[in-house]
């Protein structure tokens, strides 16, 4: 401890000041009622899921696609809500063959290509 950093000293630099010590103390109290208080990430992640679909995105045709076509990323586009195919699947679809006529607008599903 110091009493002030322009104290003299080998260690002054490296001391902590009173009011350092107090915010160093509450951090700790802060950390141990923390860990107390163990959040169930499982839990809230279900709790939210309906939240998340409305607000993530999934692959939807901006152009209308052919049955037997080869499936182009201009046709494709990513909007919310997240109730189709996840966004993050987009580039595992671009080039494969549409199933069915996929309509402008339309959410894809797995069905939809092979």
């Amino acid at each position: 401890m110091t009493w002030d950093r322009r104290c003299f000293g080998p260690d002054v630099s490296s001391s902590l000041t009173f009011d350092e010590l107090s915010q160093m103390s509450s951090g700790i109290r802060f950390i141990e009622n923390v860990l107390k208080h163990p959040v169930d990430k499982d839990a809230a992640a279900a709790q939210l899921e309906d939240t998340r679909k409305l607000f993530t995105k999934s692959i939807v045709a901006v152009a209308e696609i052919h049955a037997g076509s080869t499936i182009p990323a201009s046709a494709l586009s990513l909007r919310k809500p997240g109730t189709g195919i996840a966004a993050a699947e987009l580039a595992n679809i671009i080039g494969k063959t549409a199933t069915r006529n996929i309509q402008e607008g339309e959410f894809l599903a797995w069905e939809d290509f092979r």
